[in-house]
């Protein structure tokens, strides 16, 4: 019985180990670019949702193409400016560049132009922008609640304004599981539109949840009066009431 010379197939597998090594090397190498590994990281979790048709359930490892939902967003909403403009950008480390960007709510994104393609960085890699006249964006992150939605980037704010903001979206409430076809034909159920206040002023980006919690975020200065004003009226957590109270105290609804 001839015997199977397996010299060869040594030499392969050496071959193959050597070109892997290489490879790891040359992706930390000196002078290797670490803002493209960071946004390709970044891209590579997030989706295509331009239809507003998939999301991935959160805590797995696949994604599933849910139905439409039965109203339309506009997508000009889903962005402070939907214009490209140029900024300073810093991911979480100190990594910056000067970059065309937009700031995308709904995904809670930061969509970028380098080298001639689009990218987009989630919250997790960012930690600021400054677009080139002087604004300031600041990310706030509220943490994550065990069994609730809770987007990683709350809001961007202009450091230069104070007001109070209202926003809409469309949030799907995340499953437990997905174990048939039968949960995702009724992942639509889950879906709800949350309108949520926020609180903007310099360097601060809040969502309020009540009124107390608004009345803290003001200046030292108007507290007081502020207080009397909601006993008063007896102003409650909801979305008039917070516009009536900065309304009377001057700031811009």
């Amino acid at each position: 019985m001839p015997q199977t010379n397996i010299f060869p197939v040594f030499l392969l597998l050496l071959l193959s180990f050597s070109l892997s090594g290489l490879r790891a090397q040359d992706s930390t190498r000196v002078g290797a670019n670490p803002w493209r590994s960071a946004v390709d990281q970044s891209t590579q979790m997030m989706l295509d949702n331009q239809d507003f048709g998939q999301r991935l359930i959160f805590g797995s490892g696949f994604y599933v193409n849910n139905p439409e939902i039965d109203y339309e967003v506009d997508k000009k909403k889903l962005f402070i400016d939907p214009e490209l403009h140029p900024a300073s950008i810093t991911l979480v480390g100190g990594l910056t560049d000067t970059l065309p960007a937009r700031i995308q709510l709904y995904d809670q994104v930061v969509e970028v132009i380098r080298d001639g393609k689009e990218f987009q960085v989630d919250a997790k890699s960012l930690q600021s922008i400054t677009t080139l006249d002087g604004r300031r964006f600041l990310a706030y992150r509220r943490p994550l609640i065990v069994g609730q939605p809770a987007p990683l980037l709350e809001v961007l704010a202009e450091a230069d304004r104070k007001k109070l903001c209202l926003y809409q979206r469309v949030e799907w409430r995340e499953p437990n599981y997905q174990k048939t076809s039968y949960d995702t034909d009724n992942y639509k159920k889950r879906l709800r539109r949350i309108e949520e206040v926020y609180l903007i002023a310099p360097y601060v980006a809040r969502p309020i949840g009540k009124m107390k919690e608004l009345i803290s975020l003001l200046p030292q200065e108007q507290q007081r009066e502020a207080q009397q004003y909601a006993k008063r009226e007896r102003l409650r957590n909801r979305t008039e009431d917070y516009v009536k109270l900065m309304t009377f105290l001057g700031w811009e609804g």
